[in-house]
């Protein structure tokens, strides 16, 4: 069977934009050895952020697995314009360059700035070259399939219907009871956080895929509908009946404790302690000069007590 046309992907005369489920997995060599611990799921989910800067594409989920990930996109019909990229490309560099619409660096960017191929291309060969570099043997070549796999979601019901497919991944593979647990995915980011990594997309879209079920369209209205489809999905899918499916939505109502949910702060941090404390670990870690420029996450903060993170991305100590 020949290859299907990459231009199904892209909107028709009448779209506005085209919502896609796109995954791919490791090599077959690589894949069965599961090569994404928990420094390369975060590293790929921050390798995607920084890549959508420069793109018109917009992300509402991203799941980053052992040896493979998915994604779900809108790719919208209109590009950047020359203006919008040429900021973007100047964020993107940090202001170590300055562009302008006369660039024709920037003419090209703007050209492809919606582009799915150029995106899927920049982000898995970046991502490859970073994994290359960082193992502890000389490995070349490529990480992923030849292609990635796309799948077009023709309907409002089809993209919420595979959002929550995708989010599910972590539950269903068994890691996780519940996906607000799995800190590689945007829905638990979101759970521990507090703020979804794409929400400003994600809200946008959402909202209007499942006006008529939310009790308010905002994101407060989205997460407790995802609370109560996931809590209802994963107690049906273990064989329960339906009064503990709708016992297991009611329960997914009440407000979960953010102290206990934000496990990527307290197994991952360098140093928990207060400002002071921090400040005065992160001069010793990265210098001075860096040292001002690093944020620190809050990981507590009640009843006067405050407690912050120094996180880094590292590989375990032996």
């Amino acid at each position: 069977m020949g290859r299907v046309s990459r231009e199904i992907f892209k909107p028709g005369i009448d779209e506005d934009g085209v919502y896609l489920h796109v995954y791919n997995h490791c090599v077959e060599g690589v894949s069965r050895e599961f090569p994404f611990g928990d420094v390369e799921k975060e590293k790929f989910l921050k390798h995607l952020k920084r890549t959508l800067m420069l793109y018109s594409i917009e992300c509402l989920s991203a799941v980053v697995m052992s040896n493979h990930y998915h994604l779900i996109l809108y790719v919208p019909k209109e590009t950047f314009s020359l203006e919008e990229m040429a900021e973007r490309i100047k964020k993107f560099k940090k202001g170590k360059i300055i562009a302008t619409v006369h660039d024709i660096y920037t003419q090209r960017r703007h050209e492809m700035s919606n582009d799915l191929s150029s995106f899927m291309k920049e982000l898995q060969q970046v991502y490859t070259c970073w994994y290359n570099k960082t193992r502890g043997y000389k490995r070349r070549g490529t990480l992923w399939e030849q292609r990635f796999k796309c799948t077009k979601l023709a309907s409002l019901e089809s993209l919420a219907t595979c959002l929550q497919y995708v989010e599910l991944n972590p539950v269903r593979a068994e890691i996780v009871s519940d996906p607000a647990d799995y800190r590689f995915c945007t829905y638990g980011i979101w759970q521990q956080r507090g703020k979804h990594p794409f929400q400003k997309s994600f809200e946008k879209h959402m909202v209007s895929a499942l006006k008529i079920y939310l009790k308010s369209e905002n994101m407060s209205g989205l997460q407790a509908y995802f609370r109560e489809r996931f809590a209802g999905i994963i107690a049906g899918e273990k064989g329960g009946d339906q009064v503990e499916v709708n016992l297991a939505v009611k329960n997914a109502g009440r407000k979960r404790n953010p102290l206990l949910q934000r496990s990527r702060f307290w197994i991952d941090s360098l140093v928990l302690g207060g400002r002071i404390t921090l400040k005065e670990h992160a001069a010793d870690f990265w210098g001075e000069e860096r040292s001002l420029r690093k944020k620190f996450g809050r990981v507590y903060d009640e009843g006067g007590v405050e407690i912050l993170s120094m996180r880094q991305l590292m590989v375990d100590v032996n």
